[in-house]
């Protein structure tokens, strides 16, 4: 049989609960919900068989045709190779829930964290967002000492500083991003953390990065300095200086024009915004 990849329909998992290591609370290890993103068949007479077959460890590397599926939520992914015909069956009407197909996989096979990124898998696998249209929010951190604000990973349309390992690599022109920002002190996911979202791998750096400013002494709201920073802005451009103020950063961050043409752009609270208003919107298929 001809080698293949299949794309089953986008499932979004709304308040997933993840679960980290002690001591490293910075990264997800597992979580409660996991949707199946794709599944595939590895033909042994394809070219690139060996190749593919190269990115599964030694000890459980096939040697004929083999299965494949992949796994995402959020902030983890698990990579699951076995039988073809686990596959082949999946892909009937009667196999094609995703308990079924869970419970296949788990008596047939073998699962290993993360999704191959190497050749020839960053081709066999297609580019994939969390969002069907590339916009909405992967995850929401409260901060631990119960203060207001929280830091949000989103999906957008834009500019990345770094490319997905996934896809047919340099491209013009905007694309779906995955990066964080901070409502309480409205730091910003900066250029390290602005990629496109093109596989669990890059959504998961972000949620890292996201929850390493959860960490103690890393999220240090200056709002006050801010505040005057730009009333003071707003007096020297011929305007008003506000008697109150307060908020004037805040509202700042939430106003901000979101371009996605724009080179080196910051994430913001209009970002948030746009992005849960995208997911929000009907699709053309569902009106």
């Amino acid at each position: 049989m001809p080698t293949y990849i299949h794309q089953l329909p986008v499932i979004d998992l709304p308040g997933n609960e993840h679960y980290t290591e002690p001591g490293r609370p910075t990264c997800a290890t597992s979580a409660r919900y996991t949707r199946i993103s794709f599944v595939g068949v590895v033909d042994a007479d394809d070219p690139r068989f060996a190749e593919a077959a190269d990115a599964i460890p030694d000890r459980y590397r096939p040697v004929g045709t083999f299965g494949v599926a992949g796994m995402e939520s959020q902030e983890t992914a698990l990579f699951w190779h076995g039988p073809a015909d686990v596959i082949t069956g999946a892909l009937n009407p009667d196999f094609i829930d995703g308990p079924a197909l869970f419970e296949q996989l788990r008596e047939h096979g073998l699962f290993s964290g993360g999704w191959p990124e190497a050749q020839p898998w960053n081709q066999l696998i297609p580019a994939r967002t969390w969002h069907p249209g590339g916009s909405g929010v992967l995850a929401e951190y409260p901060f631990p000492d119960g203060q207001p604000g929280q830091v949000v990973v989103y999906e957008i349309s834009g500019r990345p500083a770094r490319l997905s390992n996934y896809g047919p690599g340099d491209r013009p022109g905007p694309m779906p991003i995955a990066t964080w920002h901070c409502t309480r002190c409205h730091l910003h996911g900066d250029t390290h953390d602005r990629s496109e979202s093109g596989g669990p791998g890059d959504r998961q750096q972000i949620c890292r990065a996201a929850r390493t400013h959860l960490l103690p002494g890393r999220c240090e709201p200056r709002e006050e300095f801010w505040d005057d920073a730009i009333a003071t802005i707003q007096e020297v451009g011929g305007g008003q200086r506000p008697a109150d103020e307060r908020g004037l950063h805040a509202s700042f961050c939430a106003t901000r024009v979101v371009d996605p043409e724009q080179v080196m752009a910051r994430s913001t609270c209009a970002e948030i915004r746009q992005a849960r208003a995208a997911a929000a919107a009907p699709s053309p298929a569902n009106g």
